[in-house]
């Protein structure tokens, strides 16, 4: 009777006895909790570096469209020199791509807008991509360029400049959590203050042709 006594306040105070659960409830909810902490990491970084992506590309044509009076290969140089500055922490340089196109209309006699051609375009970044609307010297159709339903369509006497950014985006955790992911943006501005949107011989041209961070 006694040993069954006692035997009954011990099984009665295990029961009672909750001191482990909590340690045990950690260990098993650890895992999820580790894998939500990792996606949550990579899904900010991957918010911030679509930001920078954008930023460079407003930055860029704002740049290149308030320069005054005339523009040169310097000044675009200088620029896209500058802006990928904006990505040196996500090594933009190394696996982006900036395409700056000078675009403006194509009039008929009567001085209406009948096309669109880029005039010029001038690129940096070692990652290996064209843009996606034309080329330079290329007529890019009446509606103008862009993509569907956001092209950019000038007026008589105007000039605007486009830029296409991509970026091979560069995980900080594992590739295996989203997959391969290309962030893209894309940015125009029109031209102020200079009648011409020709490009000056004076400087380094970025030419199209290279890629180097």
């Amino acid at each position: 009777m006694i040993l069954s006594a006692r035997f009954r306040r011990n099984a009665a105070r295990l029961v009672r006895d909750r001191s482990g659960v909590a340690m045990i409830e950690f260990a098993m909810a650890l895992p999820l909790l580790a894998g939500v902490t990792v996606y949550g990491i990579e899904a900010a970084n991957m918010a911030y570096a679509a930001q920078i992506v954008s930023d460079i590309a407003v930055q860029t044509a704002d740049s290149v469209a308030r320069v005054r009076t005339s523009i040169s290969e310097k000044d675009v140089t200088d620029i896209l020199y500058g802006v990928k500055s904006m990505g040196t922490r996500l090594q933009f340089a190394q696996n982006g791509r900036i395409i700056i196109s000078g675009l403006e209309p194509v009039l008929d006699s009567s001085n209406a807008v009948i096309n669109h051609k880029i005039n010029w375009q001038r690129c940096s970044g070692a990652l290996h991509q064209n843009s996606s609307y034309g080329t330079a010297g290329q007529e890019v159709g009446a509606t103008g360029m862009g993509p569907d339903g956001k092209k950019i369509r000038l007026a008589a006497n105007s000039y605007a400049i486009v830029v296409e950014v991509r970026y091979d985006y560069q995980p900080i955790i594992s590739s295996n959590l989203f997959g391969p992911r290309t962030l893209t943006a894309l940015s125009a501005m029109m031209v102020r203050e200079r009648e011409s949107n020709s490009l000056g011989t004076t400087g380094t041209a970025s030419a199209c042709s290279t890629y180097s961070a």
